[in-house]
């Protein structure tokens, strides 16, 4: 509405039907108008009028504003934003409280509780508002459940998870697992450390807890033994020695072939191959329990052995030929010793050898193999003597002790005959032992110089 003033008029007659004209007379009140109108007043006083007068009321229109969205829900600790539209083109907003500006067509509040904000547009002075309600969700209260807070390197760990319908679960080591009630095995105590727990409700809100877990290593240590690899047969003397800080580890038992020892131990080795000690122990401090295995290389030992050709060798006529028998591979090094030659020594896996005296011959064979094992055998060789016959053509039996008998010498027999005859062909002697010689005496007398026939028939076979 407006008021028209003139100075010395007490009286008003205002233009008729106008747009918006309540009353024709002074005050007028224009109501509510909605377009842009001129209007016309003449006033008087004591019969004379003024002259006519105008005005034009322009009329700007009312901003339009909402905001979007108009109802939202965020959950505890989270932020809304708010944004408005319309034909306003400034914007307050009330309360200011929780938001991050109190004026723009965008605002972003993070509150606590439920609550509705007005914003009020302007647009040539002409205003309008609009109303946003916040409603503010409660957070899950997850909560974890364990299978154990303290474990032992290698245990599996269960965790459980309440409060809320979708679960993610993150720990040491990169651990990352979904699902209400997950399992792992701890390989190692990097697992040990704080596992997060992060729940998510209908509403999708969320909220996480933590849980501490304590891992123990497993106790460990060292056997020690005075022979860890060796040629058998051979005894070794076993000791644990703790790898742990603990000072209470307990060895429950060892196992060996089959045999079960408590603390430290002995064991004889009569078998090649590698032969695995298992031991059990456990940690007084913590309870936590290890099994370890260790290996104890049992070397084989060769069987040294040798053949020889030819199997009945003459003296310095055949040259022997020694071979390797040894069974089995991996065979390194050979040593062959003749006695008879000041300790004659070959090292080739396969020899030969010429003796030069008849007799028996002890001959030595060492063998090694790679894994540093020996062994040794000592054979006999029977060297033949060389086959000869040497015959004398006289003797003197004459009691001087100097050819008193007539002896052949023969070599390398078998068989052996002699006999003596007179030229009448009367046998005087006969034996068949090669050191038993004729002393010239038949039937007890002396026979007389002259010359006698000899017979020897012998073989070497």
């Amino acid at each position: 509405s407006f008021t028209y003033h003139s100075a010395g008029a007490n009286s008003f007659t205002w233009g008729p039907n106008t747009p918006g004209l309540t009353t024709y007379t002074s005050p007028v009140t224009v109501a509510s108008p909605t377009i842009t109108s001129v209007y016309s007043v003449v006033g008087g006083s004591l019969g004379c009028n003024s002259p006519t007068e105008t005005t034009t009321i322009t009329v700007n229109p009312i901003p339009t504003v909402s905001v979007t969205p108009s109802q939202t829900a965020v959950c505890i600790g989270n932020s809304a934003t708010l944004k408005t539209s319309g034909t306003a083109n400034s914007f307050t907003w009330m309360p200011f409280t929780f938001l991050n500006t109190q004026n723009g067509e965008e605002v972003i509040t993070t509150p606590p509780t439920n609550i509705t904000y007005t914003v009020t547009g302007s647009l040539n002075n002409c205003t309008n508002t609009a109303i946003a309600s916040v409603d503010v969700l409660p957070l899950p209260t997850p909560k974890i459940k364990t299978s154990k807070s303290e474990l032992c390197a290698g245990e599996t760990l269960t965790l459980t998870g309440t409060g809320g319908e979708f679960y993610k679960w993150y720990g040491p080591n990169n651990v990352y697992l979904e699902g209400q009630s997950v399992s792992l095995n701890l390989g190692s105590y990097h697992y040990a450390g704080q596992y997060s727990l992060v729940a998510t409700d209908s509403n999708a809100c969320v909220n996480s807890t933590l849980t501490n877990i304590i891992i123990h290593p497993l106790p460990e240590g060292s056997l020690i033994g005075s022979q860890m690899e060796a040629c058998v047969p051979f005894c070794s003397d076993f000791s644990f020695y703790s790898a742990s800080n603990s000072a209470s580890i307990i060895t429950a038992s060892w196992e060996l072939n089959k045999k079960k020892f408590n603390a430290d131990f002995s064991y004889c080795f009569d078998k090649a191959g590698d032969h695995v000690v298992t031991g059990r122990f456990k940690d007084g401090n913590t309870g936590c329990l290890n099994t370890q295995t260790f290996v104890i290389h049992a070397r084989p030992k060769p069987q040294a052995d040798f053949t020889w050709l030819p199997e009945k060798p003459i003296e310095n006529l055949d040259e022997v030929l020694f071979y390797n028998n040894t069974p089995g591979e991996n065979q390194t090094h050979w040593n062959w010793y003749f006695t008879d030659n000041k300790g004659y020594r070959s090292q080739n896996e396969n020899t030969s050898y010429l003796f030069k005296n008849a007799g028996l011959y002890p001959v030595a064979y060492i063998v090694k193999n790679n894994f540093g094992c020996v062994d040794s055998v000592v054979k006999i060789v029977t060297i033949e003597p060389d086959f000869s016959v040497y015959v004398p053509n006289t003797f003197t039996p004459n009691d001087d002790d100097l050819n008193e008998r007539f002896l052949p010498i023969v070599r390398g027999t078998k068989q052996y005959s002699f006999a003596i005859f007179n030229r009448w062909g009367e046998k005087l002697f006969e034996t068949t032992d090669p050191k038993s010689g004729w002393d010239g005496y038949h039937n007890g007398v002396i026979c007389k110089t002259d010359v006698y026939v000899w017979v020897i028939r012998l073989s070497t076979v």
